[in-house]
């Protein structure tokens, strides 16, 4: 392997793990939230894709910044891996497969690809004097 795909690997690797970091702590918020207030199956999920989306956001963005290119490739890979890791983990738990898990795998790779873009543009960014 050449040293630009390793490169491209591991900062993939550090985007996803911390986007997962930043899923974990927003559930955690949620779970307070629930504790608080009695919401609706419908609040429920909505609430799920946005800890989906923001965590994919977050991820790809930092992919994206050590990176310096490739955004949508990028976004398209942080979301697919996101998508993948939430989905064992539902499934593990006693999930199956509904509606909710093809809009979850449109909003990441839709965040995931934003992100990256953010990322990608935001990496050369200098202030201006």
């Amino acid at each position: 392997m050449n040293e630009e795909y390793t490169k491209r690997i591991k900062c993939c690797f550090k985007g996803g793990l911390f986007g997962l970091i930043v899923m974990l702590i927003l559930y955690t918020a949620a779970a307070v939230i629930l504790t608080l207030r009695d919401l609706n199956d419908g609040m429920l999920n909505l609430l799920s894709l946005v800890v989906c989306g923001a965590g994919g956001f977050c991820a790809a963005a930092k992919a994206g910044k050590e990176n310096k290119k490739d955004g949508i490739k990028i976004g398209v890979i942080i979301g697919l891996g996101i998508f993948a890791a939430i989905t064992i983990v539902g499934l593990a738990l006693g999930g199956n497969f509904s509606l909710l898990t093809l809009l979850r795998l449109v909003t990441v790779i839709i965040c995931s690809i934003a992100g990256s873009v953010f990322g990608v543009n935001r990496a050369g960014k200098r202030r201006m004097k």
